[in-house]
């Protein structure tokens, strides 16, 4: 069995007795922490990164083809629902930035027509989109009325990716999760407590892929 390490950083200033008691305090949510990352490492990753896999989208399904291209720079064609990534000669170094990138454009393209939709039906103004590649939240809103989402919010289903753009549009007239807030979202979304439940439950889908998977295939 494979050993695993706790790694503590703390002050120099900080003994070894006073990282002891701190431990012992919080022993009971360390545990939970390190089950939970355990449970989401042994979860299937939602596609591999090889030639034949099938790469979800919202309610859809497409086709990896991995092709040998010319030339130092990888390149990617979508043909039906295949999505076709020639690579640089001698290398597999583009298979990830490949899929991201036909990611990000259909994230793009998605969310610019449910953005607007919601922001119509909610009577809210938002100022500009930006999609990012976070590994810790699926979206965000800042004061300025800016949203950002995560590129992996198609890998979740149609009903969980409106949720999201409903939640942070609704931030643009509450800045922060009060009743007022939660009111909102209900309004436009009733059953939005099944989403949040539902998409708590995918929040590994955020840490993919993981550095060993491409360290694997980016030789």
């Amino acid at each position: 069995m494979k050993e695993k390490y706790l790694i503590i950083k703390a002050p120099v200033i900080i003994t070894q007795k006073g990282i002891e008691t701190i431990l012992r305090r919080h022993q009971n949510w360390i545990v939970n922490q390190l089950a939970k990352l355990e449970k989401e490492q042994q979860r299937e990753p939602p596609f591999k990164l090889e030639h034949g896999a099938k790469l979800p989208l919202l309610s859809e399904t497409y086709k990896l083809s991995l092709k040998s291209g010319n030339g130092k720079h990888g390149h990617l064609i979508l043909r039906d629902f295949t999505v076709e990534i020639y690579l640089p000669e001698k290398t597999a170094s583009w298979i990830y930035p490949g899929i991201e990138l036909w990611y990000r454009e259909m994230a793009n393209r998605f969310l610019v027509e449910r953005t607007k939709f919601w922001a119509q039906s909610m009577k809210v103004k938002y100022n500009r989109i930006r999609i990012k590649n976070q590994r810790s939240l699926w979206g965000s809103c800042s004061q300025k009325g800016n949203l950002n989402f995560n590129w992996r919010i198609m890998l979740l289903t149609p009903k969980e990716a409106d949720y999201l753009i409903i939640h942070e549009l609704a931030h643009i007239r509450e800045m922060n999760h009060s009743s007022r807030f939660w009111l909102l979202v209900k309004k436009h979304c009733p059953d939005y407590r099944t989403s949040k439940s539902f998409l708590k439950d995918k929040n590994h889908l955020l840490k993919f892929p993981a550095k060993s998977m491409l360290s694997n295939k980016n030789q």
